[in-house]
């Protein structure tokens, strides 16, 4: 099973069209708002419920509406509800890979007719240019392109690929 995280309770019903009110454990965080299902706690299991709505109405408040339900007397049992969230959904979030973070990646020819780490990188997302250092001091400027790769060790920070003929050769 997910792991989840306790966000609070279901403190009360809010209006007369299925909302409930949660209070929450700690400060609310903006992450909450994407949040499309949550676990209610119910004799003692975590049930998945899915949100039509979720307004940050507090520090520690948050009304719910969950799909399905659209009148008070089809809640009044789940006041009191502990209310969980996925662990993975609150987190922090990696920032997507940029094309300046290969800066520092080995890149090798499959040809093996040259290879160099990146240090700089030109363009934006459609048309990039890699400009390569080889450990002679040797550099070479080559498009980066997802076609071009054969293959890629992200922690090793190395990329092998196949540039087309002569590419060597109008670098020097």
């Amino acid at each position: 099973m997910e792991k989840t995280i306790l966000l609070g309770r279901i403190i009360k019903l809010h209006g007369f069209e299925g909302e409930v009110t949660v209070g929450t454990e700690n400060p609310v965080s903006d992450k909450l708002k994407g949040l499309k299902v949550v676990s209610l706690e119910i004799e003692g299991k975590q049930v998945p419920f899915f949100l039509e709505s979720l307004k940050i109405t507090g520090d520690k408040t948050l009304i719910m509406k969950f799909e399905g339900f659209n009148k008070s007397s089809d809640i009044e049992e789940l006041r009191n509800c502990r209310v969980f969230a996925s662990a993975s959904w609150l987190k922090p979030r990696k920032k997507p890979f940029e094309p300046e973070d290969l800066k520092g990646f080995k890149i090798v020819s499959l040809k093996k007719d040259f290879s160099g780490t990146v240090v700089e990188v030109f363009g934006n997302n459609e048309n990039i240019l890699l400009k390569l250092r080889e450990v002679d001091q040797t550099e070479y400027l080559v498009p980066f392109h997802e076609d071009l790769i054969i293959s890629a060790d992200l922690e090793k920070k190395v990329i092998i690929m196949d540039f087309p003929e002569g590419l060597a050769d109008i670098n020097i």
